[in-house]
C-alpha cells in the first residue's frame, strides 16, 4: 500500500506541475495590493517563489518595494497575474524572475515536448515585457538559475536535463529579448567560474536560495537602479 501511495503522490505532483504550464489556477494570489506612498519611488518584484522569498529588500534611498512573488508560479501564471493585478501600478522599475517552474515541469514530459516549453517561456516573458512596457516603467529581467544540488528523490521525479535546459533558456533571454529591457545574468552571483559549478553555499534547497544569496542579489540590483538614476537626465 505504501508503494501505491508513493506512486500516486508522484503522479499527482507531476500532473499538477504540468497543468500549471497552460492554465491560471484559482489559487494564485491575484489580489490587488495597496499602492505605496507616492513620496517614494516604487519597484515592483514579479515572479515565482524566488521573488517571493526576497521579501522587501532595501534597494536604495526613498524606494518602496512591492513584492508580487507567488510560490510555484509559471511564466503563464505570472502573465495572468499581471493582467489581473499589476498593471494598475506605474513603478520606477519592474523586476521579473520567472521560468524555473516551467522548466521543472517540462523535465517530467516527453523529450520531444521540451523544446516547445522553452519557446513558450520565451513567448510568455516577451508578452510580460510588452504589457509592463505599456506603463513606461523600466524593466529588468533576471535570468534563470537551475536547481542547485537536488536530492535523489527530486532528481528522480523531475527527470534529467534541467540544468542544460535552464542554460539554453537563459541564453535565449540574453540574446532574444527586446532592447528596451535590461537583463541581469544571474550566473554572476550563483556560478563559480573557476570551479565550473553552481554555488551550493547560496542554496537553501534545490530550488530556493538562502539569505546570503539574497544579500548578494540586493547589492547587485541596487547598483543597477542607482546607475540608471545617475544616468537619467534631471528635468
Amino acid at each position: 500500500m505504501l508503494c501505491i501511495s508513493i506512486v500516486y503522490t508522484i503522479n499527482l505532483y507531476k500532473k499538477t506541475k504540468i497543468a500549471r504550464l497552460e492554465t491560471c489556477p484559482h489559487g494564485i494570489d491575484i489580489q490587488t495590493k495597496p499602492h505605496p506612498a507616492s513620496a517614494k519611488k516604487n519597484i515592483v518584484l514579479i515572479g515565482d517563489s524566488r521573488i517571493q522569498d526576497w521579501g522587501k529588500p532595501d534597494l536604495g534611498k526613498n524606494i518602496e518595494v512591492i513584492n508580487f512573488g507567488t510560490g510555484g508560479a509559471t511564466s503563464r501564471e505570472t502573465l495572468c497575474q499581471i493582467d489581473a493585478t499589476i498593471l494598475n501600478l506605474t513603478p520606477e522599475w519592474y523586476i521579473v524572475q520567472v521560468g524555473i517552474n516551467d522548466i521543472v515541469a517540462a523535465s517530467m514530459m516527453k523529450k520531444e515536448e521540451r523544446t516547445k516549453i522553452q519557446d513558450q517561456i520565451l513567448e510568455n516573458i516577451k508578452r510580460i515585457i510588452t504589457k509592463l512596457a505599456s506603463t513606461g516603467s523600466n524593466i529588468l529581467i533576471l535570468t534563470i538559475v537551475p536547481p542547485i544540488s537536488p536530492d535523489t528523490l527530486r532528481s528522480f521525479v523531475w527527470g534529467d536535463g534541467i540544468e542544460e535546459e535552464t542554460a539554453r533558456t537563459s541564453k535565449r533571454l540574453l540574446n532574444e529579448l527586446p532592447d528596451k529591457v535590461q537583463i541581469y545574468d544571474m550566473k554572476a552571483i550563483f556560478f563559480d567560474f573557476d570551479k565550473n559549478e553552481w554555488k551550493e553555499d547560496l542554496s537553501s534547497n534545490a530550488l530556493h536560495w538562502n539569505d546570503n544569496a539574497y544579500k548578494l542579489l540586493t547589492v547587485e540590483i541596487t547598483k543597477i537602479v542607482a546607475e540608471h538614476d545617475h544616468q537619467t537626465p534631471v528635468n
